[in-house]
């Protein structure tokens, strides 16, 4: 998960949200490689892990291409106003249809076109 956090009337709040999937177990600790790319440090040990190992150690390696993502989130009197990592069809983004809230955790699903 990533995760972001602002300031609202004095107090701080955040969200979390996806970063990469895919991983062999739970990421714990991650670390930028002398060559800019990233090494996670992972154990399933204590909590549910999305990975089927117990342990691992992997590294992610930058491809030149941005993956379509959540930026950022910021709440809004009106809703969330919510930053891509790709430039997305502006009124597919304003489509409430396209996302998905659930859980206490909020988990929000998009399904749009890229640009």
């Amino acid at each position: 998960m990533r995760m972001t956090l602002e300031k609202v009337s004095g107090v701080y709040q955040g969200a979390c949200f996806p970063f990469r999937e895919g991983y062999a177990s739970g990421l714990v600790r991650i670390r930028f490689g002398i060559d800019g790319s990233l090494f996670g440090g992972m154990t399933s040990r204590g909590w549910a892990s999305t990975g089927p190992a117990p342990y691992a150690l992997q590294r992610l390696v930058w491809t030149g291409k941005n993956p379509f993502e959540m930026k950022n989130i910021v709440a809004k009197p009106d809703g969330f106003e919510i930053d891509f990592t790709i430039p997305v069809d502006r009124k597919a983004a304003q489509d409430a249809e396209r996302y998905e809230v659930n859980g206490f955790t909020i988990t929000i699903i998009i399904s749009m076109e890229v640009k």
